[in-house]
């Protein structure tokens, strides 16, 4: 059974973040995919930044064919 991260979502148009629940074989595209009607953007457009638990950038995820885990996702992030 795949690890399942709980993952701080935040935009730069909503006010506050909240935390949503993928599981680590998720692969980028497929949480872009998952993440449009939240974001209110289609997942071509989505850009997702990888932050550390203080909120400092750690990498821009770009690869849509790789999971979650092989990015470098933790629990938590």
């Amino acid at each position: 059974m795949a690890e399942v991260y709980g993952l701080e979502i935040s935009t730069n148009v909503m006010e506050f973040a909240y935390e949503k629940k993928f599981p680590s074989v998720l692969t980028l595209g497929e949480l872009k995919r998952k993440l449009e009607l939240v974001v209110g953007a289609v997942s071509e457009l989505i850009k997702i930044e990888l932050r550390d638990s203080d909120g400092k950038f750690v990498a821009s995820l770009t690869d849509d064919n790789r999971s979650l885990k092989e990015l470098g996702v933790k629990d938590g992030t």
